[in-house]
């Protein structure tokens, strides 16, 4: 068996200076393909860092995903990977509504089957308890908003 090439992690100073990112709200983003991950020095956390570790373990692709069953599994998958080494995020209610509103607004997925995806995800059994709670929080907030 093939030993697996080491992934390299590039730290810089701001999104900008990330190759061919236009998106001022990053964080973090990893380059699978290459096993290399951008993390920006003082904003990057440890969790974020991990999950953009996680893209490139679990085989993902360097391409926001065409289908949207495909973009959830990939970021929970990577979210989870990072749990798994260093029991965070405990909390995931942030990064829920940042996928609900992908589905909605990238994917142009309507709010009920949006939340159909995310659900179906998210009570899978290797998931975090609170996880799923954060899911049912977000249910609700978002049930009053579109019913």
């Amino acid at each position: 068996m093939e030993p697996r090439k080491k992934i390299t992690e590039i730290e810089v100073e701001s999104w900008r200076d990330i190759p061919g990112q236009q998106n001022s709200t990053l964080d973090a983003m990893a380059i699978p393909s290459k096993r290399r991950i951008y993390t920006i020095k003082g904003k990057t956390t440890e969790a974020e860092r991990m999950h953009e570790i996680g893209h490139i373990v679990k085989g993902h692709s360097d391409r926001e995903p065409y289908k949207a069953e495909n973009f959830v599994r990939e970021e929970i998958e990577a979210h989870l990977y990072a749990y798994q080494r260093l029991g965070k995020p405990k909390s995931i209610l942030l990064k829920l509504r940042a996928i609900f509103n992908d589905l909605t607004h990238n994917y142009r997925i309507s709010p009920p089957k949006a939340k159909a995806l995310l659900r179906r995800n998210i009570m899978q059994p290797n998931v975090p308890k609170q996880w799923k709670l954060d899911y049912y929080k977000l249910e609700k907030e978002y049930r009053k908003v579109f019913g």
